[in-house]
């Protein structure tokens, strides 16, 4: 009787990793960066560029900019890193405020946490943010 039961957990499992298994593929999902609920549009843009700033890669924030601000926040990028031990984005909200084919205004909030010396500081963030639509890809027009 306990066989027939392990065979079956084994049975469901398998199913289960299976089907994980099969909309990673049609998804083209690689774990672990891939979300298969990650937002799409100018706010998925913004949440997508606020939580690069913990990957430490100034050329992975810039990638979200548009045109010379991108520089801007590439140099910026650079200053805060040399600056802070850690840095953290925490908290990140975002509402779509307008949008129509190329561009698109975004209501951003979140808190940045920095430690310098072993002593924590979080500053708190409110921004509206104007994107343009460049290529198909949704791009920040102004630094932060």
């Amino acid at each position: 009787m306990n066989t027939i039961r392990w065979v079956r957990l084994l049975i469901r499992v398998g199913v289960l990793v299976g089907a994980i298994v099969l909309i990673m593929q049609f998804t083209n999902c690689e774990m672990p960066s891939c979300s298969l609920t990650a937002p799409k549009g100018p706010t998925g843009a913004v949440e997508r560029m606020l939580q690069s700033i913990e990957s430490r890669d100034p050329q992975e924030v810039g990638k979200y900019f548009f045109g010379p601000v991108a520089d801007i926040m590439r140099q910026k990028m650079r200053a805060l890193y040399s600056r802070f031990e850690s840095v953290e984005v925490e908290n990140i909200a975002v509402e779509l405020v307008y949008e129509e084919s190329v561009n698109a205004r975004v209501h951003a909030y979140w808190d940045l946490v920095t430690v310098a010396y072993g002593q924590e500081n979080t500053q708190k963030a409110d921004q509206l943010l104007r994107l343009s639509k460049v290529n198909g890809e949704w791009l920040i027009k102004e630094s932060l």
